[in-house]
């Protein structure tokens, strides 16, 4: 399985964003692995997704002056940081 296929995909967006939304190791890991299964247990797609991960999208960097603004809009428009 390759990192752009839609189940390696699905996997590595599920776990980016429980861990966004402040899911800690083993609920995250509890979660992902229940898709999987859900999935057929596909082989290859805990791997694929790990790869997936890497070219996510990822926040841009703020500097360090501009991060309590950063974090006062973030909590104005319900984004969790």
């Amino acid at each position: 399985m390759t990192p752009e296929d839609p189940i390696a995909q699905g996997l590595a967006t599920m776990a980016s964003a429980g861990f966004e939304f402040g899911g800690d190791d083993e609920q995250v890991a509890h979660d992902v692995r229940t898709m999987w299964q859900q999935l057929g247990a596909p082989t290859g797609a805990f791997a694929a997704a790990a790869r997936a991960i890497a070219a996510l999208p990822q926040r841009p960097e703020v500097p360090v002056a501009e991060q309590a603004r950063r974090r006062a809009f973030e909590r104005a428009v319900g984004i969790n940081p």
